[in-house]
């Protein structure tokens, strides 16, 4: 017992110290937050701008239809994407405004340039400050989406794969094989230590949650229509199969790497493929792997920025400080 003393005073001198700069880091966590997520965006333009931005640019000015498509089809991934996250969002019990979604939404894109897609965390602290949500219960949903993403990404390479061999039947596997392995993933969750676990294995099997997972394929294939439509016009005829496996093949290896936005990773791979897979002419590979970033990644950085603006003018509430605890 005496011994227990001195360990227990050692731990006492050292207590002090952990609540202080918690205190400080919860007071000042916004301003820390938006300085780390300026000097990666710095980082990123810097990379952006190293690169022949210009004759990306000079590549568009006889194909402005095929940019403005490009966008559409982007938009129009980012609009169904939207859509999800909020009906996952619902599944914890978080509902915002109709209003205030897609400001919240686009926020996340500001934090594009943050490495194995820790922007998500934006949209987390943003609605715990209003006092929308927990930030816990937003963070899962946030996880279990980015999940989904991933999952949905791996079916569209599966069934790209088979469409090269057996084409009928590549495109019910993109659709049916996500919710499927939810299924399946749900029962083996269950198996998983209680610490291990951020939510029950029914969770995954709720209809919403199977019907999200049902359609994200949808944004990796339109992906893979932007793609198509950016090298059609300079490469030799390809298999449809090829432009699909494509973009989640290198957007996920990107994001598996680590690096801020996959900047350089993706890049390398994508003009890889093009080349080797294509056989796109080596003066174009450049230009169509800027123009194709320009599109479905830098353009959304700039409206990210744009839409956290608009947030961060909205008040928070007084909740707010208690609604980050998970």
């Amino acid at each position: 017992m005496a011994g227990a003393a001195p360990a227990a005073g050692g731990g006492a001198s050292r207590n002090p110290r952990n609540p202080q700069m918690l205190s400080f880091l919860n007071r000042h966590r916004l301003a820390i937050g938006l300085t780390v997520l300026a000097a990666v965006t710095a980082y990123g333009l810097r990379a952006f701008f190293h690169e022949d931005w210009r004759g990306a640019l000079a590549f568009w000015q006889g194909r402005l239809w095929v940019l403005g498509a490009g966008l559409a089809l982007h938009g129009l991934d980012l609009s169904i994407e939207g859509c999800l996250w909020a009906a996952m969002l619902a599944v914890f019990g978080v509902r915002l405004p109709v209003r205030r979604i897609p400001a919240v939404f686009f926020s996340g894109f500001a934090g594009s340039l943050m490495p194995v897609q820790l922007g998500r965390l934006i949209r987390c602290e943003q609605i715990s400050r209003m006092g929308l949500g927990r930030f816990g219960d937003v963070l899962r949903a946030e996880v279990i989406l980015g999940g989904l993403g991933a999952l949905g990404g791996l079916a569209v390479m599966a069934g790209a794969l088979v469409m090269s061999r057996v084409p009928w039947a590549g495109v019910p596997l993109m659709f049916l094989a996500p919710p499927a392995a939810l299924w399946l993933a749900s029962w083996v969750w269950s198996l998983l230590p209680l610490s291990a676990r951020a939510f029950p294995g029914e969770t995954l099997r709720k209809p919403a949650v199977l019907a999200v997972s049902c359609l994200t394929p949808v944004g990796w294939i339109l992906n893979s229509m932007v793609l198509h439509l950016v090298i059609r016009g300079s490469a030799p005829p390809y298999p449809l199969w090829q432009v699909i496996f494509m973009p989640p093949s290198y957007m996920l290896l990107g994001t598996a790497s680590g690096v801020p936005g996959g900047v350089g990773v993706v890049e390398t791979l994508l003009g890889a493929t093009l080349v080797r897979w294509i056989s796109l002419p080596d003066a174009h590979v450049l230009l169509a792997v800027a123009a194709f970033r320009l599109i479905t990644f830098w353009v959304w950085v700039g409206v990210g920025w744009l839409a956290l603006l608009r947030v961060l003018r909205w008040p928070a509430a007084p909740a707010a400080a208690p609604g980050k605890e998970s």
